[in-house]
């Protein structure tokens, strides 16, 4: 198009009266204006903020005292002009770009010459060069709508000139520039970020739950609930229970927000809780490998901490709904025709409400003739249960894992082998073959240490189990009933035309 003409060569002579202009105003980092007083100069000059309300108030005062009219602005806040992220491209590849969709949207409205809220729309005025862009895709695409749709994109220093071909080509430049010290700096914050990991130092950010501010001390209300769902889930409890209970109990994220599978499985599996300290996502390790202690109060020990994460994490399995634990004997009962589990189920036909079938694991075909009452059966068998535990002695096994001490000792080699590669006390040839045997071992016993701790999940730790069963959940009252049965084999009735249970329907195989 032609440059010489329209509202282009306006903006380029500094003329936008009777121009309509729109503000991006794009936050890379925002304070809480409460805190923003607290913060000192250097502060503020380090971190590069751009107070929203100071953009505007600029980009509207700039526009104005050229004849011009500011009717719109576009929010984009928390957002990078530079870090790229890994996305599917349209021919099906795998790319990385700057993701902005709030500047691709503005870019669209240029185009159209039209304002979301349906006002004429003839250019766009930002704070600052950098506001715009920092990547060369998006200064490409601001150029075409400047030049192909005659869209004037303006700064209120004078420094972004894409109104000129010289100016265009100092763009470029200047982008150039820009994301290299954008570049730069992350590369320092990385740095600074992996040396605090690996001396335990911590760093600012939201506050976890369970923890004070200073992220060090515990937290006198919410760390006895955390340390209370650990006991919970180590008990057999379920998850979505624990969790669900918080929420009926008002207990909120530290964001104010309602719990849900994802954000509790996220703190309850947090290092932090075993007082480690956590660098991207992990246990932070120094530079012999060596795990890294975080300077805050460790909530459990590290075996219950392990033990959690074991239960938590997430299943390969396929999930069927009747296995989820809402019905006591569900899954454990026995066909005793068949042979297949047995599975509860709401039923109007009993007056308790729910019932147990036989249905084929795999082609989840009915065992016609095999089925009870849920309430007659449980009562009997919860009887049964707790007059045998009345005379016997369950034996909970071991409680720390036997192979914590080869594993420490495993781990404290690989360092001491990798510390003296690095001080080049011992070659290559020498170090690596050995630290790999090391390493398949310890796999070897990682393994064998999330197999133990599945095993034990859920073992009941009450020492009267009668006086407790009442206020047990069901899935503990399952773990206790498996810990001393083997099976229970549910046989077809013998007697037709009766709705009551004939206790001699069940055939209880006690372990030995």
């Amino acid at each position: 198009m032609d440059l010489n003409n329209g509202a282009v060569q306006r903006a380029h002579l500094g003329d936008l009266t009777g121009l309509n202009f729109a503000a991006l105003v794009r936050l890379s980092f925002e304070v809480d204006p409460q805190k923003l007083e607290e913060l000192k100069v250097k502060v503020l000059a380090d971190l590069d903020i751009n107070n929203r309300e100071v953009q505007l108030e600029d980009c509207e005062t700039y526009i104005r005292s050229r004849g011009g009219t500011l009717i719109y602005y576009y929010d984009e806040p928390n957002s990078s002009a530079w870090k790229k992220r890994k996305v599917k491209l349209p021919d099906g590849t795998v790319g990385y770009r700057v993701i902005r969709p709030i500047f691709d949207g503005v870019l669209e409205d240029l185009k159209r010459g039209l304002t979301p809220n349906g006002k004429r729309l003839d250019g766009l005025v930002v704070a600052d060069f950098d506001r715009l862009t920092r990547d060369q895709r998006h200064l490409e695409d601001a150029i075409d709508v400047v030049m192909q749709f005659g869209r004037p994109i303006i700064d209120i220093t004078g420094t972004l000139d894409l109104l000129t071909d010289s100016g265009r080509d100092m763009a470029r430049i200047m982008v150039t520039i820009k994301s290299r010290q954008s570049a730069d700096t992350s590369k320092r914050v990385r740095t600074k970020h992996r040396v605090m990991a690996e001396h335990g130092r911590k760093v600012n950010g939201p506050r976890a739950f369970g923890w004070l501010e200073d992220g060090i001390r515990l937290h006198p209300v919410e760390a006895p609930i955390l340390h209370k769902a650990v006991d919970d889930l180590l008990a057999g409890v379920n998850s979505t229970r624990i969790f669900r209970g918080w929420n009926k109990a008002g207990v909120k994220t530290t964001k104010g927000n309602l719990w849900v599978r994802a954000s509790f499985v996220k703190i309850m599996t947090n290092p932090r809780l075993a007082g480690w300290r956590i660098y991207q996502g992990r246990i932070a390790t120094d530079k012999d490998n060596r795990p890294v202690k975080a300077p805050s109060e460790p909530l459990v020990s590290n075996e219950a901490w392990l033990a959690v994460c074991e239960i938590l994490k997430p299943k390969t399995e396929s999930h069927d709904p009747r296995r989820r634990r809402v019905y006591l004997l569900s899954g454990i009962l026995r066909c005793g025709k068949c042979g297949q589990k047995l599975y509860g189920s709401k039923s109007t036909s009993y007056a308790c409400g729910y019932m147990y079938w036989c249905v084929d694991d795999r082609t989840h075909i009915e065992c016609s003739g095999v089925y009870g009452a849920g309430r007659p059966i449980d009562d009997l068998v919860t009887e049964l249960v707790l007059a045998y535990l009345a005379d016997h002695r369950v034996s909970l096994g071991e409680k720390v894992w036997p192979g914590n001490g080869e594993l420490a000792s495993l781990e404290t080699r690989i360092g001491e082998l990798m510390a003296a590669y690095r001080a080049g006390e011992l070659t290559a040839a020498l170090v690596f073959p050995n630290v790999r045997e090391l390493e398949e071992r310890r796999s070897a016993l990682i393994e064998d240490r999330g197999l133990w701790v599945q095993a034990r999940a859920g073992t009941p730790r009450v020492t009267n189990v009668v006086a407790e069963w009442p206020k047990l959940e069901i899935e503990q009252r399952r773990v206790i009933i498996e810990t001393v049965i083997s099976a229970i084999v549910l046989k077809p009735p013998t007697l037709t035309g009766t709705r009551s249970f004939d206790p001699r329907r069940l055939e209880v195989v006690w372990l030995s």
